[in-house]
């Protein structure tokens, strides 16, 4: 059998690679949340509405690192997912677990990005509605994943 060029364990490894890179950006920006913070601070000038800076740094600081945590275990999942997918375990309840969880891993991000919004700056209104965007595809695919477990079980109940 003659092997393409790229193929689905190629991709599958590929998606491993990017979600591992992008868990390790998560990591090192949260280590440099700090000086990070400080220079958003500085670049946008505080908050919109009549805060101090300090708290303004307080609250900045609270939702970034609550935001790094939902990627990271957002990405755990997608990585668990991945995993399954490589095992060629597709359509088992277990990925519907992980799709749900990244669908409220979305939402999270997508809600704690408009509080974001209403207090810093209306540029992470972009980022929120393509969090919230990004949840209603993933529930999409959760829900068709679902029937096609239903399908799957029924099917193997038959034979």
């Amino acid at each position: 059998m003659k092997e393409t060029l790229w193929n689905s364990k190629r991709s599958i490894i590929l998606t491993k690679f990017c979600i591992l890179a992008l868990m390790l950006a998560s990591i090192i920006m949260m280590f440099c949340g700090k000086y990070l913070i400080s220079r958003f601070l500085t670049l946008t000038g505080g908050a919109r509405i009549n805060i101090s800076n300090e708290f303004s740094f307080y609250i900045i600081t609270f939702i970034s690192y609550i935001l790094g945590i939902i990627a990271l275990l957002t990405l755990f999942c997608m990585l668990r997912f991945t995993i399954n997918l490589e095992k060629d375990l597709v359509f088992v309840p277990q990925n519907i677990k992980w799709l749900r969880f990244i669908s409220y891993g979305c939402l999270s991000a997508g809600l704690l990005l408009i509080i974001t919004t209403v207090v810093y700056h209306k540029l992470f209104l972009v980022l929120s509605l393509a969090a919230l965007f990004m949840m209603l595809i993933v529930r999409v695919i959760k829900n068709a994943f679902e029937q096609a477990v239903e399908m799957k079980e029924e099917l193997d109940l038959t034979i």
